[in-house]
């Protein structure tokens, strides 16, 4: 069951990013010359943002469907306000990675599934010594031990498949 309360005036002692984010960024979007007032364009600055999610996300393990970056990489037309949905490959079976929604006044609207947001926090906190062990993990985010045991001791590294875009100019 999945709580969508506010959860800012509760008493918290742990901190970790939530799947829910709004990020600020003046001139996400671009109006083209011409065009009507419900078509825009995704600035270079909103689609390095994305590209950026989407490399964390797969470097933390996550295959970002080839659609998805093209929808970022193409500058193609973007809705104001408007649902665009990223997915991600697990297992043969495509599943929801993010819901962004960008709007004219400048601000990025994200809802990340939890699966990421749990490996990214885990994976942050074990990286700046926040978090030493699975069983500290679990207790902070109220998790099972187990899933934090098979996210602590996870190795993230580049695949023998990428190497040869490491070497290419």
């Amino acid at each position: 069951m999945v709580n969508d309360d506010w959860r800012y005036l509760q008493e918290c002692t742990d901190y970790y990013l939530d799947y829910r984010m709004v990020h600020n960024m003046y001139g996400c979007l671009e109006t083209r010359w011409g065009a009507t007032k419900d078509t825009c364009q995704l600035s270079s600055s909103g689609s390095a943002l994305l590209t950026d999610i989407m490399i964390l996300a797969r470097n933390l393990g996550f295959r970002i469907t080839e659609e998805a970056k093209q929808r970022t990489d193409s500058y193609s037309n973007w809705k104001p306000g408007h649902n665009y949905t990223i997915y991600y490959s697990k297992d043969g079976v495509d599943l929801v990675f993010c819901e962004v929604k960008a709007h004219k006044k400048g601000t990025f609207h994200f809802k990340f599934c939890r699966e990421f947001m749990r490996t990214f926090n885990v994976e942050a906190g074990r990286l700046f010594g926040w978090l030493k062990s699975p069983n500290q993990a679990a207790n902070e985010m109220d998790e099972s031990i187990e899933d934090m045991d098979n996210l602590f001791i996870k190795s993230y590294h580049l695949d023998i498949e990428h190497s040869p875009l490491l070497l290419s100019n």
